[in-house]
């Protein structure tokens, strides 16, 4: 049972975001897995709960990449770079009403990610700026609270069509330059050194 869920899970995610979540209904999805739409409805009771639980799959996922950046890294700069690089990918097969759709369409699982993003996010950003002080990459004078708040909101507002229009900019790119300035603004001078070293050596850099 639990095989068949990861199974319908990841190929709903696999359309939610290529098609937006509206657009997929659970025809779509038993037509694409070969599934009997009885056997699909024997494991969701509805699409709602599917869109739940696909949610939760994903930011589970998230986590872990995080988490595992943070241990890789030899400094919180290579960290929030490392992080970056693997939400590129999933920000660039992101559909832009995406976040639109979930909000409007599936209160429950908004709701689930809203918490996520305001809690989860949050700290783990915040714990990064701390890192960061602390290895004296990042200046000693900012306030790690108020700027990691500022930094979740800076992600999800590119999803934001009456800030940047889908057909103006480009998702990854507005993610970058965002990273870019928010990056600069907190850094010392040993982490501005450190950064340069890694321009030269090609190397951790956001267009990598």
């Amino acid at each position: 049972m639990e095989e068949a869920k990861e199974r319908v899970i990841q190929k709903a995610d696999e359309l939610f975001r290529m098609y937006g979540l509206r657009s997929v209904t659970m025809d779509d999805l038993a037509r694409a897995l070969a599934m009997s739409k009885r056997t699909l409805y024997q494991l969701f009771k509805d699409k709602r709960e599917l869109v739940k639980e696909a949610i939760s799959c994903k930011m589970e996922e998230d986590y872990c990449v995080v988490e595992e950046a943070r241990k890789k890294a030899q400094n919180a700069i290579e960290e929030i770079v490392l992080i970056f690089q693997h939400f590129r990918t999933v920000i660039a097969t992101l559909k832009p009403t995406f976040l639109y759709e979930l909000e409007r369409y599936f209160p429950e699982a908004w709701q689930f990610f809203h918490q996520y993003k305001n809690e989860v996010i949050r700290e783990q950003v915040e714990r990064n700026l701390k890192r960061g002080i602390a290895e004296g990459v990042y200046r000693s004078d900012i306030r790690p609270d108020i700027l990691a708040a500022m930094r979740v909101e800076q992600v999800f507002i590119v999803f934001n069509p009456q800030v940047f229009p889908p057909e103006k900019f480009h998702f990854v790119e507005v993610q970058e330059e965002l990273l870019k300035h928010f990056i600069y603004g907190v850094l010392s001078e040993k982490g501005l050194q450190l950064v340069k070293q890694y321009e030269e050596e090609g190397k951790l850099w956001l267009n990598k």
